[in-house]
């Protein structure tokens, strides 16, 4: 060989690294920092989950609000107590009629599956920062409903572009009390 490329000189090599705002970022590194950025949607308390309101529940201590993704229905809770949650809801219709009943038959927290798990989490990062917000909230927390899903949450707070992009929303990750994580604004 004579050490020519064996490529037609006009053929380009996709490159593996992305340029951003002056940064360069590997494919990798760009797809997962777009997987975790906080992600618009409609929200609200309505069942077309378009009102942009959040609702309290005395018996479940709670603040309370739903999106709609790809056919499912999801409720972002926060507790009186800070923390914060998600669950699927299995019904289409009266959301707030299922919530005030409180039968874990409509609740899942089975999660969509590994395609879209990443995308629903920027939804739901996106509604809980419009919630803390207008509650004036000083410090939020949340573990995993199970073993799994913890283990995916202490790897993602160990994310640097997570972790970067809650702090653009004035949030600092302070920490892990027992299974909690907790954020509080600067």
């Amino acid at each position: 060989m004579d050490g020519s490329s064996i490529l037609p000189t006009s053929t380009k090599i996709m490159s593996t690294f992305i340029r951003e705002k002056g940064k360069f970022f590997s494919f990798f590194e760009y797809l997962l920092l777009e997987s975790i950025k906080p992600k618009k949607i409609k929200w609200g308390s309505n069942d077309n989950t378009d009102n942009n309101e959040f609702i309290y529940n005395n018996e479940m201590k709670s603040y309370y609000t739903f999106f709609h993704f790809q056919d499912t229905n999801f409720i972002v809770y926060i507790r009186n107590n800070k923390e914060i949650g998600y669950e699927v809801i299995k019904a289409k219709k009266n959301l707030i009629d299922v919530v005030n009943q409180a039968s874990s038959m409509y609740f899942s927290t089975e999660r969509i599956g590994i395609n879209t798990a990443a995308r629903i989490f920027s939804y739901v990062f996106y509604v809980i920062l419009q919630i803390v917000k207008e509650l004036k909230y000083k410090e939020i927390y949340f573990s995993g409903a199970d073993k799994k899903l913890g283990l995916m949450y202490d790897k993602l707070v160990q994310n640097k572009f997570f972790i970067k992009a809650v702090e653009k929303e004035g949030w600092f990750y302070t920490g892990k009390k027992e299974d909690y994580h907790i954020f509080k604004r600067r």
